[in-house]
């Protein structure tokens, strides 16, 4: 008995071995690799860019021919494209502050022939810009790669009046510098880390200025106001 107990012992053990050799090994755990995590967008930091758009506004211009008073609305518009330069902070995640300048050239222009009860003829009227200029605060929300913002400063520029009475022959012709203030705002993206694109509204308001007899037109003068809607798009390159 004691012998039988014993060969199936041992008849026990060489089935479970032979069993245990067939099982496959364990295969190791696969280490599956951290998805890329995209890096937050940072608006802190200086930049310089390009921009190109188009301008236009209703300028208003008065003034007395010959004794007659007379006023006029001219529409103005043209081409305007220029470089600007900042440098942007981000207070908190979803809050920039900043400040920028820009310089653009323009082609904006208006031309009027103006009628009044009275007199003695009419006049050519023409008032154009070769240049515009803003110094402008920002400030905007974030989302991220996104930025919604508004923008405020100086505004300074020039304008060229031309104004001449077609019978009597008096001609006002002069070049003032000016200065006003602009309010606007705009959208921003962020292409990559360093490279900047938008879309932005700003409204120029650069006074009024008066040309007359100290230019040689006897009897004519001229009272001309200069503001302008611009809407552009720019790129730039953050450093």
């Amino acid at each position: 008995m004691k012998r039988l107990l014993l060969s199936s012992v041992a008849a026990f053990g060489l089935a479970t071995t032979a069993m245990a050799a067939d099982l496959p090994e364990p295969t190791p755990p696969v280490e599956v690799a951290p998805a890329p995590v995209a890096p937050v967008f940072n608006w802190t930091g200086a930049y310089l860019g390009a921009s190109l758009g188009g301008s236009f506004g209703n300028g208003k211009v008065t003034g007395v021919d010959f004794g007659t008073p007379y006023s006029s609305n001219p529409s103005t518009s043209g081409v305007i494209g220029g470089i600007f330069g900042g440098y942007n902070y981000q207070v908190t995640p979803n809050f920039v502050i900043g400040a920028e300048a820009d310089i653009s050239a323009t082609s904006a222009e208006g031309k009027s022939t103006i009628y009044a009860a009275g007199m003695p003829s009419a006049l050519n009227y023409r008032s154009s810009s070769s240049y515009l200029g803003t110094v402008r605060a920002r400030a905007g929300v974030a989302f991220d790669r996104f930025l919604v913002y508004g923008t405020g400063g100086l505004a300074y520029g020039d304008q060229e009046v031309r104004l001449r009475d077609t019978v009597n022959g008096g001609t006002v012709k002069s070049t003032s510098n000016r200065v006003g203030w602009t309010l606007g705002a705009g959208v921003e993206g962020g292409i990559t880390q360093n490279l900047l694109a938008r879309v932005e509204y700003l409204y120029a308001d650069l006074g009024s200025e008066s040309y007359g007899n100290s230019y040689g037109a006897i009897g004519l003068s001229a009272k001309a106001k200069l503001n302008t809607n611009i809407v552009r798009a720019g790129i730039a390159y953050k450093f």
